[in-house]
């Protein structure tokens, strides 16, 4: 009985956790570049690369978020703190 009380909450933490995340990438993204339209040809001033490091943080942390929550408590901690952390820091910019 108590085992479902647990699991419930592990994958609501889950699933906050991946709207988190693709909160983070959706801040970002919009700054990825744009594309110029000069006559017939159309190409990119910059591209992706320039959000894939916050990306790759989402991604970290959402797998430090998924261990901590079936192995170790504390790497959910971690998980937890980096992403909240990129959160903030990608609103202040």
């Amino acid at each position: 009985m108590e085992r479902s009380k647990h699991s419930w909450w592990r994958w609501m933490r889950g699933v906050v956790a991946v709207v988190m995340a693709t909160f983070l990438v959706s801040i970002t993204i919009p700054g990825a570049g744009k594309i110029v339209v000069d006559g017939p040809t159309a190409h990119a001033t910059w591209g992706v690369r320039e959000c894939l490091p916050s990306i790759g943080i989402a991604l970290c942390s959402l797998a430090c978020i998924f261990i901590g929550m079936w192995k170790r408590w504390g790497f959910e901690i971690v998980g937890w703190v980096i992403l909240v952390v990129n959160i903030l820091a990608s609103g202040m910019r």
